[in-house]
């Protein structure tokens, strides 16, 4: 038995703060705006003292860089954006056109994936305990949302449980380097050192 969280968003401070440094890695601010960022602003881009000139000034910088960033993923244009005959272009050269834009599809092939009877018994999902995934379970009402869970997943590895954990590394909302301080901060000793994964052969991530 285990649970799954992809790209979760567990310390919204953590995974907020880890974006500047996330986008220094990828190249889409520079190595001295990320320096004068990190030196003005003490390393906390999410709490700004707005009495703090310089680090209110980097920040600015930095928004305006990442502005029309897909957040999401990174590598896909931004659809909100982009005007209205680029987009007709855009969406032409691709088969089906209608599935450029994430938000077309919302996420349609997660819940596909997660409902194919191969994954589900992959997952070992014992049959009739669960009829369908479903993303977003918009029938349930919350009183508040927690910034963070951390404490939560801690003590479920007190569970005879398995976790598996995943994000895209070309993901900005949730970065990959948030989600790792978080399990990091776990102290568990690690087991399999960090590798390549292969589908088909071929480097995946």
């Amino acid at each position: 038995m285990g649970y799954v969280l992809a790209s979760p968003g567990v310390d919204r401070y953590q995974e907020e703060n880890m974006k500047v440094l996330y986008a220094y890695q990828r190249s889409l601010i520079s190595e001295a705006l990320y320096k004068s960022m990190k030196e003005n602003c003490n390393g906390d881009y999410v709490s700004i003292d707005p009495q703090n000139t310089k680090c209110v000034s980097d920040y600015e910088a930095y928004s305006e860089l990442v502005r029309y960033i897909n957040e999401q993923q990174i590598m896909e244009p931004l659809c909100a954006t982009t005007p209205g005959l680029n987009r007709e272009m855009l969406q032409e050269l691709q088969d089906p056109p209608t599935f450029w834009c994430r938000v077309d599809y919302y996420h349609i092939f997660v819940d596909k994936w997660a409902n194919d009877e191969n994954v589900r018994r992959a997952l070992h999902i014992r049959e009739g305990t669960k009829e369908e995934f479903l993303r977003c379970n918009r029938t349930m009402a919350y009183a508040q949302t927690l910034q963070n869970s951390v404490q939560y997943y801690r003590n479920l590895t007190k569970a005879n449980l398995e976790a598996l954990v995943y994000c895209s590394d070309l993901d900005m909302s949730v970065p990959h380097l948030g989600t790792q301080h978080w399990i990091n901060s776990f102290n568990m000793t690690i087991r399999d050192k960090w590798r390549a994964w292969f589908v088909d052969g071929q480097v995946a991530g």
